[in-house]
């Protein structure tokens, strides 16, 4: 909802690298329906990213994890998050997952779909193997709220008299 604190998106989430003792080096998602652009925020471990094209964060402070934006066209957002991370921390950063949209006036006709589309795991002493990921697709709806209208205002030659007994 316009105005409220981030979503979880995932829960439960269980990875298996299939060979023990592997670690993960990148995972690749996508976000359909990114209408609002920059007010289109997921929080990914702990930082917020903004999901516009060419946006960039990190190393982040939990997992030095390096996060990238592009679009892939139009109002289809494709986040790249990448960084030598355990299935158990990258189990931990997917299920911490929230979105949030700062705009005030979001745009509510579209629900935003996130789906997991690649994750590449290696072992250390052999070439990066790509794998697939079958977390979950999530869905966000964005609810629009009718703002009450707000007034500021200072009286003009406003003066203040003061009266002070000796």
């Amino acid at each position: 909802t316009e105005g409220s604190t981030a979503v979880d998106l995932f829960s439960a989430v269980n990875i298996n690298p299939i060979e023990t003792g592997q670690d993960f080096t990148q995972l690749i998602m996508t976000v359909a329906n990114t209408d609002d652009g920059a007010n289109d925020i997921l929080i990914i471990d702990g930082e917020d990213v903004d999901l516009n094209d060419g946006n960039s964060v990190g190393p982040t402070t939990t997992n030095s994890l390096t996060i990238n934006v592009s679009n892939v066209s139009g109002t289809s957002a494709t986040v790249t998050i990448s960084g030598s991370i355990s299935e158990a921390n990258l189990e931990s950063v997917i299920d911490g997952i929230e979105y949030r949209n700062d705009s005030n006036d979001p745009s509510t006709s579209n629900t935003r779909d996130i789906t997991f589309t690649s994750i590449t795991d290696t072992d250390g002493s052999t070439p990066a193997t790509n794998g697939s990921i079958s977390v979950a697709t999530t869905n966000v709806t964005v609810q629009g709220i009718n703002d009450e209208p707000v007034v500021n205002f200072q009286a003009a030659n406003q003066s203040t008299n003061t009266s002070t007994a000796i």
